[in-house]
């Protein structure tokens, strides 16, 4: 079974994050270094403009950059620790256009099951490349709805 999720994946998701909260919260003390020499000087439309783009900025970096790179880390930690499932299918569909699922960029993929049921997962948008073309038979590991691990059927198991 090939893993669509590597160690570097991880890595790299806890750096983001990491990178995101340093960079909010170095803005928000310099925002408060400034806010406290507004004080001491009594420059009160200092302390007010301190205040306001503290708050802007928390709001700003906060919802657009970290949330999202939280998001993504909680993500990969549940997939770690979830239920996997596992199950033979066959490649319907892969959308080309990317939406967000729990804080992941994925593609939809829709399969058909041998009992002629179909399903919808969830790919990651970086690792849909790993998946087959339309019409070949793949065993498919999957977390929930996310897909974790792809492998064609007839392959060799490493």
């Amino acid at each position: 079974m090939n893993s669509l999720y590597t160690q570097e994946d991880r890595r790299r998701a806890e750096q983001l994050a990491r990178k995101w909260m340093l960079i909010l919260g170095g803005a928000e003390l310099a925002l408060l270094a400034a806010y406290v020499a507004g004080i001491l000087l009594g420059w009160r439309w200092a302390m007010l403009a301190a205040l306001l783009l503290g708050f802007v900025t928390a709001l700003f970096l906060g919802d657009l950059c970290l949330w999202p790179a939280l998001r993504y880390r909680r993500f990969l930690r549940e997939l770690d620790s979830g239920l996997r499932r596992c199950v033979i299918c066959t490649v319907d569909l892969l959308k080309e256009q990317p939406e967000m699922q729990d804080g992941a960029r994925v593609r939809e993929l829709q399969v058909c099951l041998d009992d002629g049921d179909s399903r919808i997962f969830y790919v990651n948008a970086d690792h849909a490349d790993q998946i087959p073309e339309p019409g070949e038979e793949i065993e498919l590991e999957s977390c929930g709805r996310h897909v974790t691990g792809v492998r064609r059927c007839g392959e060799a198991q490493p």
